[in-house]
Order: structure tokens, then sequence, then C-alpha cells
């Protein structure tokens, strides 16, 4: 599973443009990396910018 994925663009016209890193996280789930799993885990929280 993955931990994440970088994502990148740029339009034609500029108007568009950037490169971020979205994190592979949800609110409540825990995630084992290794073997795909998720279990429930009320204490996990994902902070907000």
């Amino acid at each position: 599973m993955a931990r994440g994925i970088h994502l990148e663009a740029i339009s034609t016209d500029r108007s568009l443009d950037f490169n971020v890193y979205l994190f592979n996280v949800q609110p409540n789930v825990k995630f084992d990396y290794a073997t795909g799993r998720s279990t429930i885990d009320r204490t996990m929280k994902v902070p907000e910018p």
C-alpha cells in the first residue's frame, strides 16, 4: 500500500501549476502499509492545515 502520491501538473496557459504530495491517511483509520490492512482507531486524527 502506498503511503501517498506525488502529484504535479501545469496547464498549457499556466493558469494551473501545482506540485504536491498527498498522504494516504484517513481520520479514525490506521493503515498497516506493509500488509495493506486497515483497522478502526478512534484516536487517529488527520491534522488540518
